[in-house]
């Protein structure tokens, strides 16, 4: 959902770079030297650009389309779980601060479970606050961007502590909590307290660049102030809660990014794509389709893991690192790295986690004596049992999985409290490591991909000719 926390005010076009040169459909294009001095500048800009941009001066036809949109909303609006405080007389704003974080680059039906079990475990801010990391690691884990789950939980403490646990209504204070930028600052002064600040996420950039068919890059942070202001000038100030959900609400189920809905559109009147495909007699797709235009897109990584799967008795050995990498705080399962974007790392590179492992293992009581010890249990004494794969929003990730049952007859401390040891290197702090049963780890706080990891060792588990080797 967050395109870019950043709502600082600029004043200045983007640069000329940023126009696609292979378009079939004329549009809005900034020239490089134009200064927007103010709102009006802005407005002016978008009119003499195009005149079917021209209602944006009639205050008339700002207000009809204010109102057909808070209508549309009215009778349209998807009954979701964090929408529920809205109908009481002073919303929650703990209830929109978690939602609107849970919401930042995660789809609304991945959300909605975890909304829910969040708000069973941390009904206030006061219980988040009292909790541990740990605890909220665990009801986050399988949503991702474990970082928002820290600073949810930092923020509860500083509301506590500066704030006397009530959550501040100016939108400076909401910014000096931890994990509360300027869009989610807007989100909850307008929401909870329906201020007028305009809120602009992926789904607003896109309905605006549709609407004035604005050929601006939405990753630029320069084009994103532009965007920002004019949504700040069409906000309905009176009920600013109603008009921003509206606004992220049409571009979540009408202005979507493909098979977008024009024709039950409630502004499409209003719409300059819309209306240039209607006139010209083409297909949508080619015109509204082209909106919004975005260049920087993050290229995806390609990586291949090989996962070991450790057991004793019915124990499986996890590590967490306590760093800021992908899997930081979370428990996974020993892990060695392979490939980077089709490059092997080198031997000394993938030695460094065999070595944090061998000493993971001697902690336990392991007999090894050293490093080609653990090798020969990981290369000689490992089953292959298959592969999963996991995407990130910028990572793909190629895990290949081996099954280690360690000898009964080892005499092994086996502990559910977890120990903690040196880092694979000198930049990790440190690392721990614990023995979970299948069923504890239901319960802790595990990485979505090293869940696949599991699912796949019971599925294999399952199939006959090898389920000798699991028992």
């Amino acid at each position: 959902m967050l395109v870019n926390d950043d709502h600082s005010t600029q004043k200045n076009l983007p640069s000329s770079s940023c126009i696609r040169k292979k378009r079939t459909v004329s549009r809005i294009k900034q020239n490089p030297k134009q200064k927007m001095g103010d709102i009006e500048d802005l407005l002016k800009y978008l009119c003499q650009r195009d005149k079917k941009n021209s209602w944006l001066t009639v205050e008339k036809e700002i207000s009809s389309f204010q109102h057909s949109l808070l209508e549309w909303y009215r009778q349209n609006k998807r009954q979701l779980p964090w929408r529920q405080t809205l109908m009481e007389q002073h919303p929650n704003p703990y209830h929109i601060w978690v939602s609107e974080t849970m919401l930042q680059q995660t789809r609304v039906t991945s959300v909605i479970e975890y909304y829910k079990k969040w708000l069973q475990t941390f009904p206030d801010i006061p219980s988040l606050a009292a909790s541990s990391l740990e605890r909220v690691n665990e009801i986050w884990a399988g949503l991702g961007y474990y970082r928002r789950a820290k600073l949810l939980y930092e923020g509860a403490k500083t509301i506590m502590s500066c704030f006397d646990g009530q959550v501040p209504e100016d939108i400076r204070l909401l910014q000096s909590i931890p994990g509360i930028g300027p869009y989610t600052a807007a989100a909850i002064a307008s929401i909870a307290f329906n201020k007028p600040y305009a809120v602009c996420d992926g789904n607003v950039f896109r309905v605006l660049s549709r609407l004035f068919s604005i050929d601006l890059d939405i990753s630029s942070s320069d084009n994103q102030s532009f965007f920002r202001s004019l949504a700040q000038f069409l906000i309905f100030k009176d009920k600013a809660a109603d008009y921003n959900q509206a606004m992220m609400e049409l571009g979540a189920t009408v202005c979507t990014p493909k098979n977008f809905d024009c024709k039950h559109c409630p502004v499409h009147h209003w719409c300059n794509s819309f209306q240039t495909a209607t006139e010209r007699q083409v297909p949508l797709n080619d015109i509204v389709g082209q909106y919004p235009v975005k260049f920087n897109r993050v290229k995806q990584s390609n990586e291949e893991l090989q996962v070991y799967l450790i057991v004793f008795a019915n124990y499986f050995l996890m590590l967490k690192n306590v760093s800021r990498n992908l899997l930081g705080n979370l428990w996974h399962f020993p892990y060695v790295t392979l490939k980077r974007n089709g490059n092997e790392l080198t031997e000394d590179e993938k030695l460094q986690h065999e070595r944090c492992l061998s000493r993971v293992l001697h902690s336990c009581g392991y007999p090894l004596n050293d490093t080609n010890d653990l090798l020969k249990l990981l290369y000689e004494s490992a089953i292959p049992i298959g592969q999963v794969e996991h995407l990130f929003t910028h990572i793909k990730q190629t895990i290949y999985v081996k099954f280690v049952r360690l000898s009964s007859e080892t005499s092994l401390v086996v502990e559910n409290s977890s120990h903690r040891i040196g880092g694979i290197d000198p930049n990790d702090e440190s690392i721990e490591y614990r023995w979970l049963t299948k069923e504890q780890m239901e319960t802790s706080a595990i990485s979505r991909q090293m869940k696949k990891v599991m699912e796949l060792y019971q599925q294999q588990k399952k199939q006959k000719f090898i389920h000798s080797f699991f028992c």
